[in-house]
């Protein structure tokens, strides 16, 4: 059954404005993109001036973009389109992912046998939580020690941000200030990317407190199978850190 369908039926309105299970979050995400081909990406990067202005880095070209499970799940946060998928690169981010059986309240057969199915029909999943972000609510899915989180956003299951110890490669960034260590992904302007609207959409990259990195849509079409590549020209350390962050 679609979970959509399931949890329309046996999970009360207010319980579902309040708290989802991870796992239907992110089979809702991947769903509602359909069957559509994984696009091919394009896309600046810029660092901050002091002045408030920003200096470019290059450009990133992701030919043949697909879902991978090893490092930050940025894009398949965006872009995935299967379950599974966006699933494994949630959990090999490291943050669990709890399977619908494990939250049923009742099995499929004794629901079948009930008069009247239990309300709420899962068990809490004790990974998620709600918190105000901004303007917003978000849903907020955390690792088990605290230390990784992804924000999506309550309405529209729009990711907002990703936050995590920074990965290595940040520490190579020359204008990178020590600190704490940790860092976030913010996803900005991103409501129109499914529809291939990319004007003003980016991901930001913030260390401790400050942005360091901003990735700039510039161009996202269909992936097509034999199109020549388009290289990317970036240094070695933007091109590793890109590498670990954009799955």
């Amino acid at each position: 059954m679609n979970i959509g369908l399931l949890l329309s039926i046996f999970l009360p309105l207010s319980a579902l404005a309040q708290l989802v299970p991870g796992f239907y979050l992110y089979t809702h995400m991947a769903e509602q993109r359909g069957k559509a081909a994984l696009p091919a990406l394009v896309l600046s990067v810029s660092r901050p001036q002091s002045s408030g202005t920003e200096e470019t880095l290059g450009t990133l070209s992701l030919n043949n973009w697909k879902p991978r499970s090893d490092g930050w799940p940025t894009l398949s946060l965006l872009f995935a389109n299967e379950p599974d998928f966006l699933i494994s690169a949630v959990q090999s981010f490291g943050i669990a992912v709890a399977k619908e059986q494990e939250l049923l309240r009742a099995s499929r057969e004794q629901v079948a046998a009930m008069k009247e199915p239990p309300r709420p029909f899962y068990k809490p999943d004790r990974a998620m939580s709600m918190k105000r972000l901004r303007k917003t609510y978000a849903w907020v899915h955390s690792s088990a020690d605290k230390s990784k989180s992804i924000w999506i956003e309550r309405d529209t299951f729009l990711p907002l941000k990703i936050a995590a110890p920074c990965p290595e490669a940040v520490g190579d960034l020359s204008w990178a200030k020590s600190g704490d260590n940790q860092c976030e992904i913010e996803f900005r302007n991103i409501s129109g990317l499914a529809q291939g609207r990319f004007q003003n959409a980016r991901i930001a990259l913030w260390k401790d407190g400050s942005p360091v990195l901003f990735f700039s849509f510039e161009r996202i079409s269909p992936a097509r199978a034999g199109a020549a590549p388009t290289e990317s020209k970036l240094s070695g350390t933007l091109q590793e850190l890109a590498e670990v962050l954009l799955h």
